[in-house]
């Protein structure tokens, strides 16, 4: 328990300082070119889908830490986390694709990299997918458990 109360705390941190970052994009977005605005607003909903995601995992968290692991409160924001990580990674992921030959890319080598970040994207979303298969089945056996006593 004592790992998930430090993910948790380190979940918060993370949540505050994406939201500074997200905020103090918008406070510069005035600067940006006029062909820019699009891109920007685009990433600017990709980067708010993994704040949510975030904010969600948290309060996953949360719930364990209050009410132990298998709720469905806990089920409930760990499929929206991830549900939030899919639709950023494979949104970013084809934005990136489709706006490869604008101006916003220099080289293909970014293209790479950030198809990297956003296949990882995907990769944890899949993950809290699969975490959420493992807390149904243990509120199931739980369920099944109080019955029988």
């Amino acid at each position: 328990m004592k790992k998930i109360k430090v993910l948790h705390w380190f979940l918060v941190i993370l949540i505050v300082l994406f939201t500074i970052g997200l905020l103090t994009n918008f406070y510069v977005f005035k600067h940006f070119e006029r062909s820019q605005y699009f891109i920007f607003l685009i990433a600017s909903v990709f980067s708010t889908l993994i704040v949510l995601g975030l904010f969600f995992m948290q309060r996953a968290l949360f719930q364990i830490i209050k009410n132990g692991y298998f709720n469905t409160i806990v089920g409930v924001n760990f499929k929206r986390s991830g549900l939030c990580f899919l639709l950023s990674g494979f949104g970013s992921a084809a934005f990136n694709i489709f706006t490869f030959n604008k101006d916003g890319f220099p080289n293909s080598e970014v293209l790479v990299l950030n198809l990297i970040t956003y296949f990882l994207l995907i990769m944890i979303g899949l993950g809290l997918f699969v975490i959420l298969e493992f807390i149904e089945n243990g509120n199931v056996l739980k369920q099944e458990n109080d019955l029988t006593i």
